[in-house]
């Protein structure tokens, strides 16, 4: 409880002395049954929460300060693919129109990598959805910006689609990630 009431101290301090309009948060571990999210006074908060269980982690939320003229939308696109229906839980659109002209963001979590490949096939589905829901709104004129936690290592080299500086290693979610 501390080290939770810790960290949103920490993101209200960040909120506030950057001066931001829109904060991304990932690991939130706010379950559906706990309904009550990070709050900040000033600040919508979307989010998109795992029910129980026992997978630990996830939960998902993106502040947005209330302000004039612009207006911040949980945008919920319908995932047709029943399987595909947990992406729902693993990431939160957010969607403003401005004198810039319409932007969508995604906040996102994407299954660490394990040697063993378990969260492969889960990442795979959500690179679908998310693949169709950027191509929707692109095609509906919003700019569109993912943030969040993609756990891919992409590696160092920048012909390879890697970032110069970063580690020499890559991952298959780091493949994924290039191939998105």
């Amino acid at each position: 409880q501390g080290k939770s009431r810790q960290g949103m101290e920490d993101v209200r301090k960040a909120v506030l002395t950057q001066d931001l309009d829109i904060m991304c948060l990932t690991e939130t571990h706010v379950r559906k049954e706990d309904k009550k999210g990070p709050s900040i006074e000033g600040f919508d908060t979307h989010q998109a929460c795992r029910e129980g269980g026992d997978k630990k982690g996830g939960g998902i939320a993106v502040l947005t300060r209330k302000m004039g003229g612009i207006s911040f939308t949980r945008y919920r696109p319908e995932i047709k693919n029943e399987r595909l229906g947990y992406v729902d839980k693993e990431r939160c659109w957010v969607t403003y129109k401005s004198q810039g002209g319409k932007t969508a963001v995604c906040c996102l979590y994407l299954g660490c990598h394990n040697s063993d490949g378990r969260h492969d096939k889960h990442n795979e589905g959500i690179y679908e959805v998310l693949s169709e829901e950027v191509y929707t709104l692109r095609g509906k004129g919003f700019r569109v910006l993912l943030a969040g936690d993609f756990n891919a290592w992409v590696g160092s080299s920048l012909e390879l689609g890697g970032i110069p500086g970063n580690r020499h290693k890559t991952n298959s979610s780091g493949e994924a990630f290039k191939e998105f």
